[in-house]
Parts: C-alpha cells; structure tokens; sequence
C-alpha cells in the first residue's frame, strides 16, 4: 500500500511517512485500521477457559502445570528462533525464513 501511495503522491515525498497522512489516504481509499490484538494459540485459549470453568483445586493444579509446560515449550522454540536468525544475520551460507501464520506475514533474513 505504501507503494501505491508513493506513486499516488510524489510531491509529498517528506510527508509519505507520516502516520497521519497514511491513514488519512487509507481512509479515502475506503480502508481503516484495526484495532492491534495479541495472538494467542489455541491450547492456550483452551486452558485459559479450563482454568476459568474450574472449581477443582487438584484440577487447577493440573491446567496450570499443562499451562506452564506448554509455555516452556513455547519459549524455547523462540530461543532457537532467535538463535537462527542471529546465526543468518552473520552468516552468508544461512537464511531463515519465518512465517506468521495467524498473519500470513512473510519475513526473510
């Protein structure tokens, strides 16, 4: 989109970007932003409202403990995530390629 702008506006070149003004032709083009939101997977939000729709302690015990567990899980693919890209960034043999699936966002290092 920041193209089309661009091409749309060449005489604005140390306004194009400006968070205002691209909304502003966003809203024009009949386009609006939403509203930024946290992802969350799906066994997360599952415990969550296990969690919430206990009354059981041994049982909260337990979501919980899956909870942190899948969390760690979590955690540590991040770190090797991480570790990728660092290895990529100083590395001409190496390129990582991450893909935001809930986005469908594309990122290559």
């Amino acid at each position: 989109m920041i193209r089309e702008f661009k091409l749309a506006n060449p005489t604005t070149e140390h306004v194009q970007n400006c968070d205002h003004v691209y909304r502003e032709e966003f809203r024009k083009l009949g386009l609006r932003f939403g509203t930024l939101r946290s992802d969350t997977c799906k066994k997360c939000d599952e415990l969550y409202v296990k969690e919430l729709d206990t009354n059981d302690e041994t049982e909260l015990m337990i979501i919980r403990e899956e909870s942190r567990l899948h969390h760690e899980k979590a955690d540590t693919a991040y770190k090797h995530m991480h570790n990728d890209i660092d290895q990529a960034k100083t590395s001409n043999e190496n390129i990582v390629l991450c893909i935001d699936l809930q986005q469908v966002c594309l990122i290559l290092i």
